[in-house]
């Protein structure tokens, strides 16, 4: 497997579905950051958001995506 460097990035939910994945397999957060760690260095979450994440997908959490907020969408303009 190409480290993040090599082939550029890795995408959020590329991260999000490894968190999915390891948490079903039973690893803990800690565990699930130093692997992810050894594979993309730097370009990674950080702890807290690989345990929140675990958190809510072994609470039973069936999607890799974020929760709609209430309030209107952020917008931004040119000028």
């Amino acid at each position: 497997m190409a480290s993040a460097g090599a082939s550029g990035s890795v995408m959020v939910e590329d991260q999000r579905s490894y968190i999915e994945i390891e948490t079903l397999r039973g690893k803990n957060p800690t565990e699930i950051q130093n692997a992810w760690r050894e594979v993309c260095g730097r370009h990674t979450v950080d702890r807290s958001t690989v345990s929140r994440w675990s958190t809510r997908f072994h609470d039973g959490c069936v999607t890799i995506n974020n929760d709609q907020r209430p309030g209107s969408p952020k917008t931004s303009t040119d000028k």
